[in-house]
């Protein structure tokens, strides 16, 4: 079936924001933005984004991701998909908007700071997990995949391989799903402990939390 894909132009402060989106998801366009204009209090782009809005029939996204899933390749785009047979799918949306928008300000950020390891996609997705928390009030449940007695004994494995660029681990820790050793969701609950803990140390506010280096957040671990 051959889809039709529309424009929603807006802004965020000085910069364009262009969404293009699935006609039939006209709502989601509206709900992306009136998410993305409430974030810059928080925190603000420094380029031009595009964001594209598509729908899924995954079933993985409709009865385990609340209906939304979210992809951010670079630092001024962003894809979402939207399964709407889940009746979760509106609510969702907002949070994965602010997911996304914090890797996007993280890409900005970080860019040519810090190479790829095991260490910056657990603080990358920690981060994203937190802010998404502060803007909505809501935890994820990829955030909590593990009680803290597994997420434990999942780090003490994996402390001393953070240095680690190893994609088979990553995918592992984050996205397999019949892994023997690591739970679904293992990375994103770590990340999100480590991030967590060490907000709640420094009370400082997001832009200069954004701008710490990976390691600076790791302290004595969860």
């Amino acid at each position: 079936m051959k889809k039709d894909f529309q424009i929603r132009p807006f802004r965020l402060g000085s910069h364009r924001v262009v969404a293009i989106y699935e006609k039939r998801l006209r709502e989601a366009s509206q709900l992306v933005k009136d998410g993305l204009t409430k974030l810059p209090r928080l925190l603000k782009t420094d380029k031009d984004l595009v964001i594209i809005i598509s729908a899924t029939k995954d079933e993985f996204v409709k009865s385990r991701m609340g209906g939304v899933g979210g992809y951010t390749p670079n630092d001024h785009g962003i894809f979402i998909r939207v399964n709407t047979e889940s009746r979760k799918w509106r609510d969702s949306l907002s949070g994965t908007m602010a997911h996304e928008f914090n890797h996007l300000i993280r890409f900005q950020k970080m860019k040519g700071r810090e190479k790829a390891t095991l260490l910056t996609s657990l603080i990358f997705e920690g981060l994203a997990q937190c802010f998404e928390e502060d803007v909505t009030g809501k935890l994820r449940p990829w955030s909590k995949a593990l009680t803290k007695a597994e997420a434990t004994k999942v780090w003490k494995k994996i402390k001393g391989k953070l240095n680690s660029d190893s994609r088979d681990l990553n995918y592992r820790l984050f996205f397999k799903r019949d892994d023997i050793e690591f739970p679904l969701w293992s990375g994103y609950t770590i990340g999100y402990l480590l991030v967590r803990k060490r907000i709640n140390e420094l009370g400082n506010g997001w832009s200069s939390i954004m701008d710490m280096k990976s390691e600076e957040f790791v302290g004595k671990g969860i």
